[in-house]
């Protein structure tokens, strides 16, 4: 039996193959809740994550679930949002483009029961996305996912990594909410 150690594995050209420079993660099992009031408005969600760069102008893989439950009948009135945030500037990357009263979302809340809207929270795992942000070593991102409500009359609580109800019963689970950031580079 042989083994083989190195230190760097290089391509012909003399370049390093590791292509992961750094990570960031955020699981966050504290419950928490947040008022929506209004179409279209963003309302953070507790996925929130900063990563600094080593690298300029290296790519981003984010990745993650947020878990909640809400007040309201149908969470099919929801959708989340990607956003990205560098120098307190902040954008939704990885979304469709707004046309007219319709809003450009990362993707629609899949909810996870038909008619309990009190015991039985829904999580939604988010699209991996690799963002491009052209930024230079050093530069401080932060990564985030929020959401909205995309329909009806919106006069709601959200519930996150918790149900409604809250109650101290097997049926009223707990859960986390997360979000994982790969600078890889370029």
């Amino acid at each position: 039996m042989s083994t083989l150690k190195v230190n760097n594995l290089q391509d012909t050209s003399g370049n390093n193959l590791s292509r992961v420079a750094a990570t960031a993660q955020n699981i966050v099992t504290a419950t928490s809740s947040a008022t929506i009031s209004s179409l279209s408005s963003l309302v953070d969600t507790p996925a929130t994550v900063t990563i600094t760069s080593t690298l300029a102008n290296s790519k981003f893989l984010i990745s993650g679930m947020v878990v909640m439950e809400a007040n309201s009948s149908d969470d099919h009135d929801f959708a989340l949002v990607t956003r990205r945030t560098i120098g307190g500037s902040g954008n939704t990357i990885c979304a469709g483009v707004s046309s007219g009263n319709r809003p450009g979302v990362t993707k629609n809340w899949t909810i996870g029961h038909s008619s309990d809207a009190g015991s039985t929270a829904s999580c939604n795992v988010m699209p991996t996305f690799l963002d491009s942000p052209s930024q230079t070593a050093g530069t401080a991102i932060t990564y985030s996912y929020s959401m909205m409500a995309t329909d009806g009359s919106p006069s709601w609580t959200v519930y996150f990594n918790r149900t409604v109800n809250d109650n101290d019963s097997s049926g009223h689970e707990r859960f986390n909410t997360y979000i994982n950031v790969l600078e890889i580079a370029a």
